[in-house]
């Protein structure tokens, strides 16, 4: 660690150095020992290795970039069990048809349920339809309306 940072903190903050030094092992070990591909992290904390934390961030990087592609956007969260034919599937569809055909991209999870019917509303209205979804250990698909889609692992 460095000495001047460390006569910097006060004795009284020993988390404040604890991490320091994590932050510092972690950055230096970074390199050697972060695998390509790790199996996502799902309310995991326990098993969290210190190099992780700069996975997470790069994935906010990455989303926050994917996001500022399209001026404007409209979000649609909701139950993935809602079904095809049901007033708030067809709800979905045509306020996401609305929406597209005013130039609005439409941002959901990217699966089944409410953000399928969103999707396909703004598909087949011709706009644009993304998917950000998370990558779970029981395969969460992406549904067929995506004209683009990503896939995030935290």
């Amino acid at each position: 660690m460095n000495e001047d940072l460390a006569r910097d903190i006060s004795p009284h903050q020993p988390l404040v150095r604890e991490t320091i030094e994590r932050l510092a092992k972690a950055v230096h070990e970074g390199g050697r020992t972060m695998p390509l591909k790790r199996p996502p992290l799902v309310c995991k904390p326990k098993t969290i290795e210190s190099w992780r934390v700069f996975k997470i961030m790069s994935e906010f990087v990455e989303g926050f970039d994917i996001i500022r592609r399209y001026g404007l956007a409209a979000t649609f969260f909701g139950s993935a069990r809602t079904s095809p034919g049901s007033d708030a599937y067809t709800h979905a569809e045509e306020l996401a048809a609305r929406l597209a055909k005013k130039g609005f991209a439409i941002i959901t999870g990217g699966s089944v349920g409410i953000m399928q019917a969103a999707n396909q509303g703004a598909f087949e209205a011709g706009g644009a339809s993304v998917g950000l979804n998370i990558n779970l250990a029981d395969v969460q698909s992406y549904n067929p309306y995506l004209t683009e889609k990503f896939g995030f692992d935290h």
